[in-house]
């Protein structure tokens, strides 16, 4: 409040910058998480073809870096790796899909 009143501005109130909260995994870098999810799951002795969260995390931690699934991905989406489902993609369009569909398909 002095501070206020001398400066009489509302820079004056304003807090300084901060680091924020220490990370809990400092050892967990990007360059370690993608250099961890070229490989491959079945590689270093998993029984699965490609990488899940709560794999990783129990891989990680084998190696001695404890982190949450939650922390996990959110470091996943900070590193700029993204996983989607792959999607079923028909090779050819059906040849007669009217006659697939049934006589009164067009009504």
């Amino acid at each position: 409040m002095e501070r206020y009143l001398a400066q009489r501005t509302p820079e004056a109130l304003r807090d300084a910058p901060r680091q924020g909260r220490p990370r809990k995994a400092p050892r967990l870098t990007a360059e370690r998480l993608r250099e961890v999810v070229r490989g491959s799951p079945e590689k270093e002795s998993w029984a699965s073809h490609g990488w899940t969260v709560p794999l990783l995390c129990t891989h990680l931690k084998r190696q001695g870096v404890e982190v949450s699934p939650r922390t996990l991905r959110r470091r996943l989406h900070e590193a700029g790796l993204a996983w989607k489902r792959p999607r079923y993609v028909y090779a050819t369009a059906a040849p007669h899909p009217g006659q697939k569909k049934g006589a009164l398909s067009a009504v």
